[in-house]
């Protein structure tokens, strides 16, 4: 697999997902705690390989109903030569909507870049 001379940088993809109606708030996170986050990763050979980390939390608020936040942070990733930043985040949003279809759905997709400063003294 070829490698571009340049990796994305860092960055994290933050979904706000809803449940579905009819589903349990317990089947929701069981299936995405032992089904979805061991198995989830985004290396695919016409993309690249990646190395990611998930956050995943339930947030309750008063003025709506419950939301679960699931943080994908790409630590590490190497594109191939034709591959994007954008083919790779398409490919990764795909992923998740297909792992979370028969129980939830994303309402919201954030993308956090992180940037190098530079340090002058």
């Amino acid at each position: 697999m070829g490698v571009a001379d340049s990796s994305p940088a860092p960055c994290v993809c933050v979904y706000t997902i809803a449940l579905l109606p009819d589903v349990k708030e317990e089947d929701f996170e069981k299936h995405v705690r032992e089904d979805v986050l061991p198995q989830f990763e985004l290396t695919f050979r016409p993309i690249g390989t990646f190395q990611l980390v998930h956050y995943f939390q339930k947030r309750t608020s008063e003025d709506r109903a419950d939301r679960y936040v699931w943080q994908i942070r790409i630590v590490k990733s190497e594109l191939v030569l034709s591959a994007t930043e954008d083919t790779m985040l398409a490919e990764l949003d795909r992923r998740v909507r297909e792992r979370l279809v028969s129980f939830g759905i994303p309402i919201s997709r954030d993308i956090l870049r992180e940037i190098e400063v530079a340090q002058t003294i």
